[in-house]
Formats: structure tokens, sequence, C-alpha cells
């Protein structure tokens, strides 16, 4: 995969974003305030199966990506948190990086 521009109007949020082969895109957003933070992450043309959340409570937690509304997925990212959206199946080796 290769680091593409991911950009963010909310300060609290960082972001970054990379993209593969076909429709494999995966933007990153760490939450570095105090605050559960919601936002809406825009990548027209991406589909995400799966989201990950890394936290001081959470540790790895998969779970199955937000449903999209229209070209945006809505997500919760709680202080401290860091939350990756992919659509490539996490916890597994692909043929591309073996």
């Amino acid at each position: 995969m290769t680091r593409v521009r991911g950009t963010s109007s909310n300060p609290n949020l960082l972001v970054t974003a990379f993209t593969g082969e076909g429709s494999r895109h995966t933007p990153i957003v760490l939450n570095r305030s105090t605050a559960r933070q919601k936002t809406s992450v825009r990548w027209p043309g991406a589909t995400f199966h799966y989201q990950e959340t890394v936290s001081p409570q959470l540790e790895n937690a998969v779970e199955p990506a937000p449903a999209a509304k229209g070209d945006a997925w809505e997500v919760i990212v709680e202080p401290g948190a860091i939350v990756t959206l992919t659509g490539v199946e996490l916890g597994r080796v692909t043929d591309e990086l073996a």
C-alpha cells in the first residue's frame, strides 16, 4: 500500500490514509483529545468492510465497518483511540504482503 493524503478539519483528529491495488483503501484516525469525537470519513469509490479500534480500553477490537451513508462512513473515535477502516481482512497476510 502507498500513503496518500488524508486530512481532517478537526484539530483533535489526526488522519493518515493508504491505498493499494484494486479497492484497497485504509484511513486511520487518531483522537488526541479527552472527548469522544464523531467524524465522517469520505473516500469516493472506497469500500470498507472492517473497523479496528485500539484504545486504552480496547486492544485491537475488530468489528464490521459501519454502513456507508451516501459517500461517507460515520465513525465515533473515543479519547486516545485509533480507528482503522479497511476493505482488507484484518489479521491475515494477503498475497500482496506475503
